[in-house]
C-alpha cells in the first residue's frame, strides 16, 4: 500500500482523508505517541496536519513494525463559497451545490485538469470578476444540469463541450452572460434537449459553433473566428443575432450528416446580420435551411452554395435565403450563387461575382427563365432528370436561383416565405372618413328636401 493524503475541501470542516491503506496498518498524528489501527482502505474525517502511517506489528512478531510514512493534509483555503460555506476547490463546490444555489468565486484559479460539470443541478457560477485559467489544454465539459455563468473571465479556454447523452426527454442548458473567447477549439454542442445561450460575442482561433444532433445554440452577439463560423449538422439549430466574420467558411449546414438512416431531418441556421468569409460565405447541404437577413460576402470563393438531396427525399428542400446582397469572391472560383440537386437559393438584393455569377447543376446561367414560380423574382433554373414528375408543378425537383426583380420592392426582412400580393396601404383614419361620408349624404338629403318644398310653395302660389 502507498498512503496518499487528500486535503480539506471545505474550510474548517476537518474532512481530510488518507487512502492507499489497509487493515494491516495504523496511523497517528506526528505529534502523538499512540497509534490507531486502520480498519478499512481509507481514513476519513482528518483535521489538517501531518500524520504517520506504518504497518502494524504482527501477532507472530509483536516487536516488528514497518517503516513510518509521513502524510500531510493541508487546510482548505477559501477558493469559492456557497452561501456562508467556503470551499477549497471549485470541484468541491460543484459536488456540493444544490438547485437554485450560487457558487461564488473568491480567488483567481488555475486549473490542473478539465472543468467538468455533471451534477444535474440548476445553479449559477458567479465568477465574481475573477479569472479561471484553463492553462491552454483544458476544456469546459458540461454533461448535465442547467448552469448559468456570470461575471467570468476565462483565460486559455480551449473548447466548451455541452453534450447531452442522457437519453430522450432529458434537458441540458448552459448560459454564458458575457463574451466567450476560445483558443483553438470551438463551442461544441450535441444531443436533443441541449440548449446553449451566449449573451455576448463568440471569438475563437478555431471554429465558432459546432452544433450536432438536434442541439440548439443562440449567440446574442457576433461570431469572429479563424476557422469556420458556424457548423450545423443533423437537425441542430443555430441563431446568431449579430454578424459572422470568418477566415474560413462563414456557414456550413448539413441536414442529415452524422445522423444515420435519416431522411427527414432539417438543420437550421438564422443570422440576423451579415456574413463575411474568406472562403465560402454559405454552404447548405442535404435538407438544411439557412437564412441571412443581411448580406453574404466571400473574399475568395463562392458566395452561396446550395446542394440538395432530391434523389433521397425530393419533398425535403435544401434552401438558402439572403435578404440583402451576395458577393462572390475574387479568386478563380469566386462564383456568386451555385445550386445543385434540388438546392434552392433566394436573394432579395443584388448578386455580384468575378467568376461565374450563377451556376445551376454545373451550367453557367446568364439568361433568366421565361416563367417563374416566385412572383417578383427572376428565375434561373434547371430540372433534375427524375421520373414521374411534372416540370410545371413539381417545384421540389427544381434546382434554382431566384433573384428579386430590381423593379419590385423587397419583402419584409423577417419574411421567409414567398412574397404575397398585398392591398394598398391605408393612408387615413377610416373612422373619420366614414363620418364625413355620412355627413355628406345627410347634407345632400337636406338640400334635396329644401328644393322640393320650395317648388311646392311656388306651385301653390301660382
Amino acid at each position: 500500500p502507498s498512503p496518499t493524503g487528500y486535503d480539506e475541501t471545505i474550510v474548517g470542516s476537518n474532512n481530510g482523508s488518507i487512502t492507499g491503506v489497509d487493515s494491516t496498518m495504523e496511523y497517528k498524528l506526528s505529534t502523538d505517541s499512540s497509534w490507531t489501527s486502520i480498519t478499512g482502505t481509507s481514513v476519513t474525517g482528518l483535521a489538517p496536519s501531518t500524520y504517520n502511517v506504518r504497518v502494524a506489528a504482527s501477532n507472530v512478531n509483536s516487536n516488528f513494525y514497518g517503516s513510518s510514512t509521513n502524510v500531510t493534509i493541508n487546510a482548505a483555503s477559501a477558493i469559492c463559497s456557497i452561501g456562508s460555506v467556503e470551499y477549497g476547490s471549485l470541484d468541491a463546490a460543484l459536488a456540493a451545490v444544490d438547485n437554485n444555489e450560487t457558487i461564488l468565486l473568491l480567488e483567481n484559479i488555475t486549473l490542473s485538469d478539465d472543468l467538468v460539470i455533471n451534477n444535474g443541478k440548476e445553479f449559477t457560477l458567479n465568477a465574481n470578476n475573477k479569472t479561471i485559467d484553463f492553462d491552454y489544454d483544458f476544456l469546459l465539459n458540461i454533461y448535465s444540469g442547467d448552469v448559468t455563468f456570470n461575471n467570468y473571465s476565462f483565460d486559455n479556454l480551449f473548447l466548451v463541450e455541452v453534450y447531452n447523452n442522457n437519453g430522450s426527454g432529458t434537458s441540458l442548458k448552459a448560459t454564458f452572460n458575457g463574451n466567450l473567447e476560445l483558443t483553438e477549439g470551438c463551442l461544441y454542442t450535441f444531443g436533443d434537449g441541449t440548449e446553449v445561450f451566449v449573451n455576448g460575442d463568440l471569438t475563437s482561433q478555431g471554429d465558432g459553433v459546432q452544433a450536432y444532433a438536434f442541439s440548439k445554440v443562440t449567440i446574442n452577439g457576433n461570431i469572429n473566428t479563424h476557422g469556420d463560423g458556424v457548423l450545423c449538422y443533423g437537425g441542430a439549430s443555430v441563431i446568431v443575432t449579430g454578424d459572422i466574420s470568418s477566415d474560413s467558411r462563414g456557414i456550413y449546414a448539413h441536414g442529415t450528416q452524422y445522423i444515420p438512416d435519416s431522411e427527414d431531418i432539417r438543420s437550421n441556421v438564422l443570422v440576423e446580420g451579415n456574413v463575411v468569409a474568406y472562403d465560402s460565405g454559405v454552404e447548405c447541404w442535404a435538407g438544411a435551411f439557412v437564412e441571412v437577413k443581411g448580406s453574404v460576402t466571400s473574399e475568395e470563393a463562392t458566395g452561396v452554395y446550395c446542394n440538395g438531396t432530391a434523389e433521397q427525399n425530393p419533398t425535403m428542400l435544401t434552401e438558402v435565403f439572403v435578404r440583402v446582397d451576395v458577393y462572390g469572391g475574387s479568386g478563380d472560383y469566386g462564383a456568386g450563387a451555385v445550386a445543385y440537386g434540388n438546392g434552392q437559393i433566394t436573394i432579395d438584393g443584388s448578386l455580384v461575382a468575378s467568376f461565374n455569377r450563377i451556376l445551376v447543376n454545373g451550367t453557367f446561367r446568364d439568361k433568366k427563365d421565361n416563367t417563374t414560380f416566385k412572383t417578383n423574382y427572376d428565375q434561373y433554373s434547371n430540372y433534375l432528370t427524375m421520373e414521374g414528375f411534372n416540370p410545371s408543378e413539381d417545384v421540389q425537383y427544381l434546382t434554382v436561383v431566384w433573384l428579386r426583380n430590381p423593379s419590385t420592392p423587397k419583402p419584409p426582412a423577417s419574411s421567409t416565405s414567398d412574397p404575397v400580393v398585398t392591398t394598398a396601404p391605408k393612408t387615413g383614419d377610416t373612422v373619420n372618413m366614414l363620418t364625413w361620408i355620412i355627413l355628406l349624404i345627410a347634407s345632400a338629403f337636406v338640400v334635396c328636401t329644401f328644393f322640393v318644398i320650395r317648388r311646392k310653395r311656388e306651385s301653390n302660389m301660382q
